[in-house]
């Protein structure tokens, strides 16, 4: 077992710990680098890339970025600029199915779905003849969400 601490300055109250239980299947690491466009990088990283880093950039303001998906485990923290994970849009799904036809395809036709409903499909008919096939009609469903619990 090899242990290397340098340069490591701790308080005289408490202590800084760094450990292995020796069973994870990769190595991991923490980085400390930078460049003229990243001045100061803080990294960890494992044998397959880096998990997540803390950046100074160089007007002074600082990046936290995540290489994958945070999981929040409690919401107490988020301030008023976030919605709270039981508001804002919380369930969208279209409801029953509708229909429209023209009645004939040989005419030019125009549909609007009316408001709250949205287009889900279309039916198209072969002409079997080197032209454009033909729409005869257009599905459409009313359009249902879910906010802030109504």
């Amino acid at each position: 077992m090899a242990i290397a601490f340098k340069n490591i300055q701790a308080g005289t109250a408490r202590k800084f710990t760094l450990s292995s239980a020796n069973n994870s299947t990769k190595n991991a690491a923490f980085y400390l680098w930078g460049n003229p466009s990243r001045p100061v990088v803080a990294e960890l990283g494992d044998d397959s890339g880096w998990h997540f880093f803390s950046q100074r950039n160089p007007d002074n303001s600082i990046v936290f970025t995540v290489n994958g998906q945070v999981i929040p485990l409690n919401y107490g923290n988020f301030d008023a600029r976030y919605k709270y994970r039981t508001e804002g849009v919380q369930d969208v799904r279209y409801g029953h199915e509708m229909y429209y036809s023209p009645g004939s395809n040989t005419v030019s036709w125009r549909f609007c779905a009316p408001s709250g409903h949205g287009l889900s499909g279309m039916a198209i008919s072969d002409t079997g003849r080197n032209s454009a096939d033909n729409v005869d009609g257009v599905y459409y469903r009313p359009l249902q969400k879910l906010i802030n619990g109504t």
